[in-house]
């Protein structure tokens, strides 16, 4: 199957998640397959602050759910308010964060997911599509 994505070395990733193991093993995933991880974040208010200082300017944020100092909900909504253009993956395994993240008009990842999964949710992100469910 030929994949439709569409990465190049100039799609900029940031990956943002509590976890540093899930953090390392998205980037290694995401670097194989021709994105650029610009940064990683610990927390949604890092990566917030971030783009708004112009430091990061990725083209596709991948963003765990639930994190201590700022959710990826509450963070992709001000993303979205400093640049709407950013394509913003929300990931978790609370079947309850799904509908709250769909019905916010973002793509959901729901974890565990594979990395063909993965794969696809960010071709669909850059084309603007959310991933399968």
């Amino acid at each position: 199957m030929v994949e439709s994505n569409s990465a190049t070395s100039e799609t900029r990733i940031v990956i943002v998640d509590d976890e540093e193991d899930i953090i390392a093993a998205l980037k290694l995933m995401v670097e194989r397959w021709g994105y650029v991880v610009e940064a990683t974040a610990s927390d949604g208010t890092q990566v917030v602050d971030g783009i708004a200082k112009k430091k990061m300017r990725p083209a596709i944020v991948l963003m765990d759910y639930r994190m201590k100092k700022m959710n990826g909900l509450e963070a992709a909504e001000k993303i979205r308010l400093i640049d709407p253009s950013i394509r913003i993956i929300v990931e978790s395994a609370d079947d309850a964060a799904e509908p709250e993240v769909t019905k916010a008009g973002l793509s959901f990842l729901r974890k565990p997911f594979t990395a063909a999964q993965l794969r696809s949710a960010l071709g669909k992100a850059l084309n603007g599509q959310t991933p399968d469910r």
